[in-house]
């Protein structure tokens, strides 16, 4: 049953992350995601503010496992929040 649980936990994880880069112009951006452990705390994302701006965050939550993940989704939370205020 765990396993099953860490393999949603996973989904939702990789769901949390930017699925596309960003379409601005003059600017290449990637980003993968591979944890140590089934799910975990690294975390990166950008979000265009217009049609010059972008901002990025890049993170590493110390530890592994659910603590972490739990603590990246609170900061991808945080970040969505903080941008969205900002646009």
């Amino acid at each position: 049953m765990r396993a099953k649980e860490l393999d949603v936990a996973r989904s939702i994880q990789q769901n949390l992350l930017p699925s596309a880069p960003p379409a601005l112009a003059g600017l290449d951006v990637f980003g993968r995601n591979l944890p140590a452990d089934e799910i975990g705390g690294d975390y990166f994302d950008w979000i265009p503010l217009d049609d010059d701006t972008l901002a990025v965050v890049l993170g590493d939550i110390s530890g592994h496992g659910i603590p972490a993940a739990l603590l990246m989704a609170h900061l991808r939370a945080s970040f969505h929040a903080v941008a969205d205020a900002s646009r």
